[in-house]
């Protein structure tokens, strides 16, 4: 995400697909214009947001491009603006339906069959825009291991997203996907127990990345957020703000799945139409940004500073209201989040308080050491989402789970959500973040339950122990409860 501020710039001249802006007076290089769309320009009166190039000075005149294709009649997200009717609408703006095909990747629909359940999953990575930077690499990656080699007797599989940020983030994304698993197995091989290889893999990965001369970490790094499918568990680690979310049929709703399958009735989806089972989306992860208490908190221990851009330029007082925002359930509509700053120096500037990689923002309690959490998959599991903020920094979690359940098919479902988070991007700013989403439907779940009733009851101990974690209100967050926990944490 880039550096944000919010002010006033004047308009002037109306182009076709662009508008000419002013530079104001004061302004920061490397911060956010914010200016309204003029009458005579489509979407006139929207406010969009746009990086103002280094060399600018204050009252030269820069052209935005404004996304005409893409806007459209549009609103506003602050607006309450809904999906499109239409999943799957591919949308353009500055870019050619050909030109967005050339820099996605995508993974078709794939089945897989492991122990307690039946997954087919589809992944989608699209390349962001950036109008002075057409050339920039897609930062973001992702990976899927299926079966992880090491798990042992019961097949695993393992999908994992990496959103690289920095100039070599790219470099840095693409090694974490190739290093993390990899460790993982290697541990696991070695006989170490589960949770601790699976946190320790991560931090395998940071302490290679750092050591690697052919990347530059030291000020670029990466996210990593994976989902392993485990024995009828998911298995989840996450480092930094990309994101898990778990998708089940709401209490009191109909579904076909029963009590040995997953996987809604196509008859009965959607957001809540007539005639369709509703569905509710859980958190199996928490972003860590300085949004958090607890994260600010522990970042503060090492002398650090957390404040948002104005706040650093003195254009905003001191203060830490931002526990109200529950990222995922709400959105981050002020666009300029608190970041983590040296005691005494306007560096590093993370939005994020953990990740692998940025050397240089570790002594300010920036790190790799992941939080992992488990859920248990029971019958009203649907679907398990894998992305990065590129898909979310606009969208909710309940928003990415209705338009799934909608849609069914877990390709075509990346698909309209990766061209609905582009939509969005360029509706609110003149350029669009890399966006990676897997999506994974779920299937022919075997409940502890069921196990019990054909063998018996053995281990039994080990299921009251599980069992006891997925009680409770269903709406509660997947990563609630006392498997949460973090390994290798050398960080105060």
């Amino acid at each position: 995400m880039g550096n944000n501020c919010s002010s006033q710039a004047a308009t002037d001249i109306v182009h076709s697909d662009t508008i000419s802006v002013t530079i104001p007076e004061q302004w920061t290089p490397g911060k956010l214009v914010e200016v309204t769309i003029p009458e005579g320009a489509p979407n006139a009166g929207t406010t969009i947001r746009f990086p103002v190039p280094t060399n600018s000075v204050p009252g030269a005149i820069v052209q935005v491009p404004i996304g005409v294709d893409a806007l459209g009649t549009q609103s506003s997200i602050s607006s309450g603006n809904s999906f499109s009717r239409r999943f799957g609408s591919r949308p353009t703006g500055p870019l050619t339906l050909e030109q967005i095909a050339a820099r996605t990747t995508q993974t078709p629909n794939t089945v897989l069959k492991l122990h307690k359940v039946t997954l087919e999953y589809a992944c989608v990575s699209q390349c962001g825009y950036y109008p002075h930077e057409l050339t920039k690499p897609n930062q973001d990656s992702y990976g899927v291991e299926a079966p992880l080699a090491g798990a042992g007797r019961a097949d695993a599989a393992m999908f994992s997203v990496y959103d690289g940020h920095g100039e070599f983030g790219d470099l840095c994304s693409q090694f974490a996907r190739d290093r993390v698993h990899a460790n993982l197995t290697e541990r696991l091989q070695r006989g170490q127990g589960f949770d601790q290889a699976y946190a320790a893999a991560f931090c395998d990965a940071n302490n290679q990345l750092h050591a690697d001369p052919r990347v530059d970490d030291m000020m670029s790094g990466t996210t990593a957020v994976s989902v392993i499918v485990k024995d009828g568990v998911l298995h989840i680690g996450n480092c930094g703000d990309s994101r898990a979310i778990l998708i089940s049929t709401a209490p009191g709703s109909s579904s076909s799945g029963g009590s040995s399958s997953g996987g809604a009735d196509r008859r009965k989806v959607g957001g809540g139409k007539k005639g369709r089972a509703k569905v509710v989306a859980k958190a199996l992860s928490k972003d860590q940004t300085p949004f958090r208490r607890d994260e600010r908190e522990r970042v503060k221990k090492t002398g650090a500073r957390v404040m948002t851009m104005d706040q650093l330029d003195g254009m905003e007082p001191i203060h830490e209201d931002w526990d109200d925002v529950e990222l995922g359930e709400q959105l981050d509509t002020i666009g300029d989040p608190p970041r983590v700053w040296a005691p005494h120096e306007c560096y590093p500037g993370t939005a994020f308080t953990r990740s692998i990689g940025d050397a240089e923002a570790e002594d300010l309690g920036v790190c790799a050491d992941p939080e992992l959490h488990e859920h248990v998959l029971a019958p009203e599991d649907q679907y398990v989402v894998v992305a990065s903020d590129g898909v979310f920094e606009f969208i909710t979690n309940q928003e990415v789970a209705d338009v799934v359940n909608a849609i069914g098919d877990p390709h075509a479902a990346c698909q309209a959500l990766v061209a609905e988070s582009y939509k969005r991007w360029l509706t609110n700013e003149p350029r669009s973040d890399d966006i990676t989403i897997i999506v994974m439907k779920l299937s022919d779940i075997r409940t502890r339950a069921q196990k019990q009733t054909e063998v018996g009851n053995m281990g039994s101990s080990r299921n009251e122990s599980d069992s006891s974690d997925d009680s409770g209100n269903s709406t509660d967050p997947a990563w609630r409860g006392r498997h949460s926990v973090a390994f290798c944490g050398n960080n105060p």
